[in-house]
This record gives C-alpha cells, structure tokens and sequence, in this order.
C-alpha cells in the first residue's frame, strides 16, 4: 500500500507496479505536491488498462507449483505466462486420476513474444492432449523459474506513462473532449480507451489466448 496526500487528507491506494510516482511527475515535467493521489490513480488506471489490453500483467508471481489446464485441441494447450518449463503431465481422469509425462522432445514451447517473453503456449509435434471433461493437462516450472515475468519488458512502463498522462489530462477535459496536435493531424474526439502509441507499442505482447483459434 500506498500513502498519499491531497487536500482532502491521507488516503492508502495501491501502489502502482510499473511506473514510479516520481517518474510520472518527471514524464509529465511537473511538480505536483499535494496531487500525488492523483497521480497514483492515474497510474494505476493506466496499469489496468494496460493489463487488460495484454490480457496479462507483467511480473513475477514468485511461485513454482504445479498448475493444470485444459487443452484446446489436442495438438495446443495454453498455459498462464512461465518462464521456463520442467515437466508437462496428462491426464484422462480428471485432476484427480493418474499423471503420464508427456516426452518433452515432443513438446514445442511458444512465446509469441519478444526476446524474453515467457512460455504461453505448448504444441504437442508428437502424441496428443487429452481433451473432453476429463483431460488435463499438468506444468511444472523449471528450478530457479516460476510463473510469470522474469522482467519487466520496456514497452510496458512507456505504455503506461502514455496512458497516464491521458487519463491525468482528462482532468483539463471534464466534457471527456480532447483536442490538440497527435503527430502533425489536429485530433478533436473522445479522450476514452487505450492511448493509440501504447496500442501499438503493446501489441507484440497480447495473450495468445486473445487471438488463437
């Protein structure tokens, strides 16, 4: 948690993950004082949109347990963000019935992502997931990784100072308009939704699942 001030007191928020309060006041070329609640929330604002665009967040989970998930087909499994795999299990019994390794030479592991991203998807080249009610599927992280990001990529923090800012200015636009230069076209329009420049910058690190058949 977070302490912040305004002029109307103390209030505890969350504290924003990607991007300092600081830095944005730095980004911004301001010196904000008692709007540091303000800036917080625009922060956090932006995070969640980020978020929900990628339909992922971005660090760490600092856990290695096993989880399971099912198969879309039995050529392809999506699987939640992990840095690096150690062992893949199948099952036709349900989560409770008996696990079979799965022969990891037969096991393609995709990031769809840039340098770094994590493993979000695994394509069987040999054999097959089981499907149905009953078929699961089992990942073990590797030793020394988990689920998660290893590290934050730098395209997140520049999304979020972009959308912070939008989101920090709409203040100056209570009628939700925003008018001004975007490049050299005069832009006049609605100030809601992802800031086009984050979209683009983040677009190489959407979900699979957001896209996959």
């Amino acid at each position: 948690m977070l302490l912040v001030r305004s002029l109307f007191g103390e209030a505890e928020v969350t504290a924003p993950v990607y991007v300092d309060v600081s830095d944005f006041e730095d980004y911004l070329a301001v010196s904000t004082g008692w709007e540091t609640d303000l800036l917080s929330r625009a922060l956090l604002a932006a995070e969640a949109k980020v978020e929900e665009f990628c339909g992922r967040t971005f660090v760490d989970s600092g856990t290695v347990e096993a989880r399971t998930f099912r198969a879309r087909s039995t050529h392809l499994v999506v699987i939640d963000d992990v840095q690096a795999v150690s062992l893949v299990e199948t099952s036709t019994g349900g989560r409770s019935g008996s696990w079979t390794t799965f022969v990891s030479t037969d096991i393609v592991e995709e990031t769809y992502g840039p340098a770094g991203s994590p493993v979000q998807v695994l394509e069987a080249d040999y054999g097959h997931f089981p499907v149905g009610r009953q078929g699961w599927v089992r990942v073990t992280p590797a030793g020394g990784a988990g689920w998660g990001w290893a590290a934050v990529p730098a395209a997140v923090p520049a999304a979020v100072l972009l959308q912070a800012a939008k989101i920090y200015n709409r203040k100056e636009s209570p009628a939700g308009l925003v008018v001004g230069l975007q490049g050299q076209a005069l832009m006049s329009g609605p100030a809601e939704g992802l800031d086009s420049t984050a979209a683009s910058l983040l677009e190489g690190l959407r979900r699979a699942d957001q896209w996959l058949p």
